[in-house]
């Protein structure tokens, strides 16, 4: 036998006690890490938050973003944050990657196992490797096509990841004033059992 249950957010009811709406607001609290802030500070990138999605628009050069608040843990928002400043990297401006040419049709699906990868490096480089980019397992299928059509294309999104990896570290190297740690493709091997669940490897 079926029953409805009206639900309301705690913040919608008066009356409450202090421990109960204070143990919500807790809940909602964001914990900034700092390392992955320095990331996207230092890359300069528009971020704005608020959307349903996350997305970087190619046009207005910017990236959009849930609240915070939204994600289940500070390490998933700026696992997705960072994937779509690997977005942002290739932009003209910066590192121009274009796959048109070579990819077709399957230019996006390629572009996002860059950033997929990219993003890995640099959340590895970050330091917490579990991170998940919410919603992502929907772009495995499109990458799959891509890897048996063209069987070097995973030498090119890692090369490409890794140039992606170098610049945005080297934003924050600049900001500090020191020598950036490059080679993301050959530093990155904690990471190979994560990039092989995506790539069934």
């Amino acid at each position: 036998m079926c029953k409805p249950f009206w639900l309301f957010n705690v913040a919608q009811i008066d009356g409450l006690p202090e421990t109960l709406t204070n143990a919500a607001e807790a809940a909602n609290e964001f914990n900034p890490i700092d390392e992955a802030e320095k990331l996207l500070e230092a890359s300069g990138a528009v971020i704005n938050h608020g959307y349903k999605g996350a997305c970087y628009s190619r046009g207005k050069d910017e990236i959009f973003l849930p609240d915070r608040e939204r994600f289940t843990s500070p390490e998933n928002y700026y696992a997705t944050a960072l994937h779509e400043l690997l977005h942002w990297s290739g932009h003209e401006s910066r590192l121009d990657r274009q796959f048109g040419k070579r990819f077709g049709d399957e230019a996006y699906a390629f572009e996002e196992l860059v950033a997929e990868l990219g993003a890995a490096f640099v959340v590895g480089h970050v330091g917490f490797v579990d991170a998940m980019i919410e919603d992502h397992a929907a772009y495995v299928e499109s990458w799959l096509r891509v890897l048996r059509n063209d069987k070097t294309a995973i030498f090119t999104a890692s090369k490409q990841a890794s140039l992606a990896y170098d610049f945005i570290i080297g934003k924050v190297a600049a900001t500090e004033k020191r020598e950036p740690l490059t080679g993301a493709l050959f530093g990155a091997w904690e990471l190979a059992p994560n990039i092989c669940y995506f790539m069934r490897c």
